[in-house]
């Protein structure tokens, strides 16, 4: 897990400063290894799918 060994249950137990960290650090390594895109949310997987669209209309090849 890129969050080490924090999931489910015990992520809602760590204080937002600590889980914004934890976040962070998990999508720097995702960007690191080629990602171009990263959502931390379902809610927010549509916007990412048309940003998508729209990069490879322009020719790009996310």
């Amino acid at each position: 897990s890129l969050c080490g060994d924090v999931g489910g249950a015990k992520w809602q137990t760590l204080g937002e400063r600590e889980r914004e960290h934890k976040r962070t650090k998990a999508t720097l390594q995702l960007f690191s290894l080629g990602v171009h895109s990263v959502i931390d949310q379902l809610e927010q997987l549509a916007d990412c799918l048309g940003d998508i669209a729209q990069r490879r209309l322009k020719g790009e090849k996310p």
